[in-house]
């Protein structure tokens, strides 16, 4: 059935404490429902005017500006479409024309008594930011101007309603209280209280849905039933036409407003409606569903209807049983098998656990002994440092006693290494040796200490020995008198086939080939780790990985020295690369005899 393109419902009165009229009187509306899109689109563009005097474009526009006004975040291109949308319909609330001429009278001549001297913070009393053709603040009943630009599309209406308050600042100047002056601009904006828009959704198929998509409320008629009358309104089916359900985009500041109205804001129960009109930011989805029969009256065939609709939930209430039972059982079962999966594995861990100790027994009784023969071996190094430190103490009790010992054990050595073997050189033989004199070395203590911790840190300590230096044939015996003194230095290595570095020999004569004639330098040492060498490398400057020096067939043994091969181990060299590995001890003087 068609819906008429306007409805005129019976006026309805609202009291309010303070109101502008009598108490006993009220405040007096008409209500009227307009199709706007047939009213203005449609073929009844030559409708007779609503409220005589007023064109009905008026009545949309000014609507449009209460939107405007109580909706902050809806623009006019939302407004407007939604207003004159196909199955939209707008409620219209009408203050009564002798009231509001009464009101327009009596707020014109507060306007102008509080305005006579504006300043800049008295522009505007509305509570909005923007400008607007209503005065919505509940501390003055006066109207506010507005920017021609607030609601596009109207400077016609824009137009009247500002010569409307012209005329009226005018009556005041005039001193006229004339109620038939006053009518002649008595304008629709005076008498708008209220307004909501709604329409129909087919979104949902099999579904009657009413949707509510603007709803506004001028503040200073707010508290008085205005609102709680359009929702009314809203549920009668009379009036809107039989529906399933109501869904509203509620701003948060107007939830509580819809709640108390019977909607609801279950997320599940408004989840069905998502899909239903915009979705609006910084609003809530909620919904009204009405009680059966209050839409329509019951009928027989209503309550077969609804018997169908329980026998329908009856029989999905007991699937839904159905599944669930049988989910439990199957839940149940899955339960029992992962106990006794559990159980084995309990088992299984409880095997594993005594096989760890076992085992853990068994490792740390090899452990121990490990350990133990270990610390064996370390109780017996240990005893021998002891009796090394001991027989180094006992050594060196006496420094003169110690002194003496020492030239005598170098005079010794000397004589009897050079007597004891016979080298060839260049053809001829040194007969007997004599020793002449004996220098002792005195170097400074850190040269001491560097050789101390360059033995320690070699990778086998305890390899230390006296040997004589072979420097090269150019040398002098003032460099050994240098080195008696300041110790050894980089500066004293020599090149050979084997390598750069200092080189030192067993054996005294084969020392005495590379020393000035008559001298020869005895030193302590360190050599550490020895590797053999027998590849010949010139450029050579450090020992191999994993040693601290290396020992070659010596440079005795090169052609070019000695004018044939030869491969002896009286030849044989040791090559050292850091000169804090060797201690200088004494430089032996001595005589040849033929």
């Amino acid at each position: 059935m068609s819906t008429p393109v306007v409805l005129r419902l019976p006026f309805v009165t609202f009291t309010k404490k303070h109101c502008d009229v009598e108490d006993d009187v009220g405040i007096k509306v008409c209500p009227i429902i307009v199709d706007f899109e047939r009213l203005l689109k449609g073929g009844h563009k030559n409708y007779e005017k609503i409220i005589p005097g007023v064109p009905n474009t008026d009545l949309l526009h000014v609507a449009a500006s209460l939107y405007g006004v109580t909706l902050s975040e809806v623009t006019d291109d939302i407004i407007y479409p939604t207003m004159c949308g196909k199955w939209s319909r707008t409620l219209l609330m009408l203050r009564d024309e002798e009231q509001s001429l009464q009101h327009l009278m009596k707020t014109t001549h507060k306007r102008i008594a509080t305005n006579v001297n504006p300043t800049p913070n008295d522009a505007s009393n509305d509570s909005d930011d923007a400008p607007n053709i209503f005065s919505d603040d509940e501390s003055s009943d006066e109207d506010e101007d507005f920017d021609d630009d607030f609601v596009s599309g109207i400077p016609g209406f824009l137009a009247e309603v500002q010569t409307r308050k012209e005329h009226l600042a005018q009556l005041h100047e005039k001193k006229i209280d004339r109620a038939d002056e006053y009518r002649k601009y008595l304008g629709v904006e005076h008498r708008l209280i209220g307004c909501s828009t709604f329409e129909r959704s087919y979104e949902k198929p099999g579904q009657r849905v009413l949707q509510l998509t603007l709803v506004g409320v001028r503040k200073k008629y707010r508290g008085v039933g205005v609102g709680g009358f359009m929702m009314k309104q809203l549920h009668d089916a009379t009036i809107t036409g039989g529906y399933d359900v109501i869904v509203v985009n509620a701003d948060h500041n107007a939830v509580d407003f819809f709640e108390k109205e019977g909607f609801s804001d279950d997320v599940i129960l408004n989840s069905q409606y998502s899909d239903i009109g915009d979705v609006w930011l910084n609003c809530k989805r909620m919904c009204y569903l009405p009680s059966y029969g209050a839409t329509n009256e019951t009928t027989d065939l209503d309550l077969k209807e609804m018997e169908l609709e329980l026998a329908m939930w009856r029989e999905k209430s007991l699937n839904v049983y159905q599944s669930q039972a049988s989910l439990f059982h199957r839940l149940r079962r899955e339960i029992v098998r992962l106990r006794a999966r559990a159980s084995m594995q309990d088992d299984v861990i409880s095997r594993l656990q005594a096989d760890l100790e076992v085992a853990r027994d068994s490792g740390v009784t090899r452990k121990e002994e490990e350990l133990r023969k270990r610390l064996e071996n370390i109780r017996v190094a240990v005893d021998d440092l002891d009796d090394q430190i001991d027989s180094s103490a006992e050594d060196f009790t006496s420094n003169e006693d110690n002194g003496c010992l020492l030239v005598d054990e170098l005079r010794h050595c000397f004589i009897t290494n050079m007597d004891g073997g016979e080298f060839n050189f260049r053809g001829t033989s040194v007969q007997t040796t004599s020793v002449d004199d004996v220098i002792i070395a005195s170097v400074p203590n850190h040269v001491i200490a560097r050789f101390n911790d360059s033995m320690e840190n070699s990778l086998d300590r305890d390899i230390v020995t006296n040997l004589y230096y072979s420097p090269d044939q150019s040398g002098s015996s003032d460099n050994f008198d240098k080195i008696l003194k300041s110790g050894f230095s980089e500066s004293d290595f020599v090149g050979g086939c084997f390598g750069r570095g200092l080189h030192f020999t067993r054996h005294a004569r084969a020392a005495t080939r590379f020393s000035p004639p008559g001298v020869v330098l005895v030193a302590k040492v360190a050599l550490g780790r020895t590797q053999t060498v027998t590849t010949k490398d010139p450029c050579r400057v450090s020992p191999p990985e994993g040693s601290n020096s290396i020992l070659t067939q010596g440079r005795l043994s090169d052609d070019s020295i000695l004018g044939h091969p030869s491969w002896t181990t009286g030849h044989s060299e040791y090559l050292v690369f850091n000169p804090d590995q060797v201690l200088p001890i004494a430089v032996v003087k001595y005589s040849s005899h033929c």
